[in-house]
């Protein structure tokens, strides 16, 4: 997209210090070992936080694996949302730090919790919002019920005197913790800030929020997996899950012991819903952030983690039950209802279709697998032990049979080999040049693999000055938001864009050389150079150089000549220029930018509503255009000085202790 501010743009990932291991680390495996430990370094924290929550050992185990296999979190990971892996990844460890601060009220636990959600912040900041709000609700929820003996020994007016001082203590707290996460992530969140106003983003309309939002029939993935399923859609927890949640619905003792958990589900499996449950619109309008966001079922990774917490309460309720006195709950007869049901239904395709539903006879078969197993433990008829471990082994084949049709595995060479010959042809030219295709013939990691500068791309922030540029020059009409420009109207950039032309005088503006498409384009100024398959290489004869010079005034004649970039970076470009008249630099316009002629300051100013420009005098001069965005460095600031304070706090009472 010609350039953007990288240090802003949070999926660049570069305040996420774990990314730089990959830089370190032999490609493709250092990127997917470093997925796996995140993956694993959930459960783990998990895992420590059911252990908190007093839930026993195998049982814990069940819901970390759960954790560890769930379908929504590997389907992401097949769609390269790594980013979103690594902040989800986190939650557990929030969950756990909250509750041994509560537990132990010291004050090096005071700070864990604030870090680990700037850390979260760090890693994807989208995931923040979701993140923020559990926290919120878990801190709160355990302030008032958990750890507030007052209020277990009220009553009546006594009650709301408790709640109040419980509210306010912990939001003296809670304020603290939050500011800590907020300081940790400045070095992102101000830049982030700063670029927002001036993207697309900050002009979302709200349809465009709710924009993949699940269809109510997907609910039904609550008991069927969806195999090789679309990602973003898939709800499937697992049959275990299910049934846990079937069964702490309708048992009083594990219901109240889970209850905030129900809470957490309800209310994603409605927000995922997005615009298909329209009373929610207008409710989502009053939560701050939620304008930003896109896409509503993210949420169901917040039900994947209570589905498994629920797993291990459930595992741990019905291991460790006494059954000589206990009588069953309605909710265990619906167990029975809906095992019958599922076999039914599985037998009833079969019979109607002659055909074999594997995801229905999959949930038949475990759902007899766990009512039998359940049977047997409500009898007494095999140990504690044997029923958790059970519960383990369905939760690993049935969640690992899921996960494994959601992800496939390529070789590299595989996924580098699309249009290859074409990124290698641009390559061999020389002199500085970018290049657009309006059918994604060249992909981004393509063009990073062979260092081709791109005029078109992928990415949800965009700069609003381009994006309102970029369609008079690729020819394709702008229709609202969108993550890729040029848009693609199906989705489909093979036949999307066929009936438009780019504008060959404008893409030169933009230092648009090749124009790479998988159809023939016959637009005024563009030749065909080259083809390689279904794939045309096409040069702009109307391209411009990088930098070129403008005579004074607004119609004053382009100089090539007089104009030499002897040195570029992504921060810096110096140029060598001989005036007098108007440098125009083809690179976006963007705050944080500062010129220097011959080493004296000089103001830059915006030239087409995009470009770069400063007013060069008569003469042979040095500009340098250098990038110094004050918000980075105060934001580095910030998180340096929050990091001191927080180990010069840990140090003094370690010291104490001592």
């Amino acid at each position: 997209m010609s350039g953007y501010p990288f240090a802003a743009n949070p999926l660049s990932g570069i305040w996420y210090l774990p990314n730089w291991l990959m830089l370190i680390t032999p490609q493709p495996w250092g990127f997917n070992l470093l997925v796996t430990i995140h993956i694993l370094w959930g459960a783990i924290g998990l895992y420590n936080f059911l252990r908190l929550m007093g839930v026993n050992c195998l049982a814990s185990m069940s819901g970390a694996l759960s954790f560890a296999l769930m379908p929504k979190l590997w389907a992401h990971y097949g769609a390269g949302h790594v980013s979103l892996i690594f902040a989800v990844s986190w939650t557990p460890w929030l969950l756990f730090l909250e509750k041994k601060w509560k537990l132990f009220q010291t004050s090096r636990g005071r700070f864990a919790p604030g870090i680990v959600w700037g850390l979260t912040i760090l890693a994807d900041v989208r995931w923040a919002f979701y993140s923020g709000l559990l926290w919120t609700g878990y801190s709160l929820h355990s302030s008032i019920y958990e750890d507030n003996q007052s209020l277990r020994k009220s009553s009546g007016e006594g009650i709301c005197r408790a709640i109040s001082s419980a509210i306010l203590g912990w939001a003296r707290v809670f304020a603290a913790q939050v500011c800590v996460g907020l300081l940790i992530a400045s070095p992102l969140l101000l830049p982030l800030f700063e670029y927002m106003k001036l993207s697309t983003r900050n002009s979302l309309a709200w349809s465009d929020t709710f924009i993949l939002s699940l269809p109510p029939a997907h609910l039904a993935g609550l008991a069927i997996p969806d195999f090789a399923g679309y990602f973003e859609w898939i709800v499937y927890p697992g049959v275990v899950s299910f049934f846990a949640l079937v069964l702490s619905l309708g048992n009083g003792p594990l219901r109240r012991r889970v209850r905030l958990w129900l809470f957490v589900i309800i209310i994603t499996l409605v927000v995922a819903l997005g615009e298909n449950a329209r009373f929610l619109t207008s409710f989502l309008k009053f939560i701050p952030g939620w304008q930003f966001l896109r896409v509503p079922p993210r949420a169901l990774f917040l039900a994947g983690i209570a589905f498994s917490i629920l797993i291990s309460v459930m595992t741990h309720y019905y291991s460790e039950q006494d059954f000589a006195h206990y009588s069953a709950l309605w909710g265990e007869r619906f167990v029975f209802a809906i095992a019958a049901m599922l076999v039914m239904f599985a037998g009833g395709l079969l019979w109607v279709t002659g055909q074999v539903h594997v995801a229905f006879l999959w949930s038949a078969i475990l759902s007899l697998v766990f009512l039998t197993l359940f049977l047997l433990r409500r009898q007494e008829r095999i140990p504690p032990v044997f029923w958790s471990i059970a519960m383990i082994v369905i939760v690993v084949i049935d969640l690992g049979t899921v996960v494994f049709t959601l992800v496939r595995f390529k070789p590299a060479d595989d996924l580098f080999s699309d249009n290859i010959r074409a990124a290698r042809y641009i390559q061999a030219q020389n002199g500085t040049h970018r290049t657009y295709s309006p059918s994604y013939s060249i992909p981004q990691h393509i063009a990073a693999l062979y260092g081709l500068e791109l005029a078109d791309g992928i990415d949800p922030l965009q700069l609003r000055d381009y994006a309102d540029f970029f369609p008079t020059a690729s020819g394709v009409p702008q229709a609202g938001y969108s993550v890729t420009l040029p848009p693609y109207s199906t989705g489909d950039p093979e036949i999307d864009n066929r009936g438009y032309l780019p504008d060959a005088k404008k893409l030169g503006l933009l230092n648009v050389r090749f124009v790479v498409s998988s159809y023939d384009i016959l637009a005024n100024g563009l030749l065909l150079r080259a083809r390689f398959g279904a794939t045309r290489v096409y040069e702009n004869l109307f391209v411009l150089p990088r930098a070129w010079l403008r005579d004074v005034g607004e119609q004053g004649e382009y100089d090539f000549g007089d104009v030499e970039i002897s040195r570029r970076s992504a921060n810096r470009i110096e140029i060598s220029v001989n005036g007098p008249g108007t440098l125009i630099l083809s690179e976006v316009y963007y705050p944080g930018w500062i010129a220097f002629i011959d080493g004296d300051r000089t103001d830059i100013q915006k030239t087409g509503g995009l470009f770069r420009s400063v007013v060069v005098p008569e003469g042979r001069h040095i500009v340098r255009f250098v990038f110094r965005p004050i918000s980075v460095f105060i934001g580095m600031g910030l998180s340096v000085l929050t990091w001191m304070i927080i180990l010069i706090v840990c140090f003094k009472n370690q010291s104490a202790y001592v």
